[in-house]
């Protein structure tokens, strides 16, 4: 529930969810093709977009939601040659090691694991099964969920939260090569992800509607969560085109989630493959994601709260 000071509350009592889908369908209206220039140019002014990136005419983007939403030019965003990458452009807030089964928000605030991820059996309406884009049928039987933690005696859990300003490219890519097996879209709220919000407003991750992408990758457990946040018109994920996020109407109960898996995209390895740097999905306007992943206990992260990064910067090493 929301637990903070009286900006908090003032903030939980406006119809955020309604605001925002008036907001995405401001930003779908088709604009002039002579405005188009200038109110870009102005936005990106505003907000700090680095237009030189943009691979298109700005004539070519017809609305606001459109060029949120853009791509940037070839090579602009290397990889890194390390074991994981940036999967946005951003900002740390947040990173460190999970103890027991609360992360911390900020120091003094912490959420639980478990209702950010979701736990077994608990989906509403049971278990999906997603087919792959050629329309090949996968099994029904769905996989079961990997703990957490799978190798105790010599991992840890970690995690690291980066936030998505306005100006930012809105897309977010794979972090490392793994396996997603399985999404879980939570609804919920629609707070600000703002710095401001994450130092006062408790449980605001697992306040908000997210989607929860839970695999394995060479060091065991994954998971990837990009959090939705006011004025996002949308969550998208490029394999998954039954995914609807931030509806007019709640697909299910405040705060439950319903579940897909992947196993029919791999039979052999039992989800959606993705290599370091491929592209993912994106957000339509700046919004969050957690990391959640096992790692060996000499994993250090390289970064420093506070810190802007990019696509395919390395984020920590061995």
């Amino acid at each position: 529930k929301v637990d903070g000071p009286w900006q908090v509350r003032v903030l939980g009592a406006l119809p955020l969810r309604s605001l925002s889908q008036l907001w995405g369908y401001l930003n779908s209206l088709v604009l002039p093709v002579w405005f188009r220039p200038f109110g870009f140019k102005l936005y990106a002014t505003i907000f700090g977009c680095n237009l030189d990136e943009v691979p298109e005419d700005l004539t070519h983007y017809e609305s606001l939601g459109e060029f949120f939403y853009r791509t940037i030019k070839e090579g602009a965003r290397p990889i890194a040659d390390a074991p994981m990458v940036s999967p946005a452009d951003g900002r740390v807030l947040h990173f460190g090691e999970i103890v027991g089964e609360r992360v911390e928000q900020v120091k003094g605030i912490t959420y639980s694991l478990q209702a950010l991820l979701g736990t077994e059996g608990a989906a509403v309406g049971g278990t999906t099964e997603i087919e792959r884009a050629s329309g090949e049928s996968g099994t029904t039987t769905p996989r079961s969920t990997p703990q957490y933690l799978l190798h105790p005696d010599r991992n840890n859990l970690y995690f690291c939260v980066i936030y998505l300003a306005p100006g930012d490219y809105h897309r977010f890519h794979s972090p490392v090569a793994w396996v997603v097996e399985r999404r879980r879209h939570f609804t919920g709220d629609l707070f600000s992800v703002s710095p401001y919000i994450v130092n006062r407003l408790k449980d605001l991750f697992v306040l908000n509607e997210r989607i929860a992408l839970l695999g394995r990758w060479r060091y065991g457990f994954f998971g990837m969560v990009p959090v939705g946040a006011t004025n996002v018109g949308s969550i998208r994920i490029n394999f998954d085109e039954s995914l609807r996020t931030n509806t007019r109407h709640l697909t299910h109960p405040p705060h439950t989630f319903t579940e897909a898996v992947y196993t029919s995209a791999s039979s052999a390895l039992g989800g959606q493959p993705l290599l370091a740097g491929e592209e993912m999905g994106g957000f339509r306007l700046g919004s969050t994601i957690v990391l959640v992943f096992e790692a060996p206990k000499d994993w250090k992260f390289n970064v420093k709260a506070g810190q802007k990064v990019k696509v395919g910067e390395a984020l920590g090493e061995f």
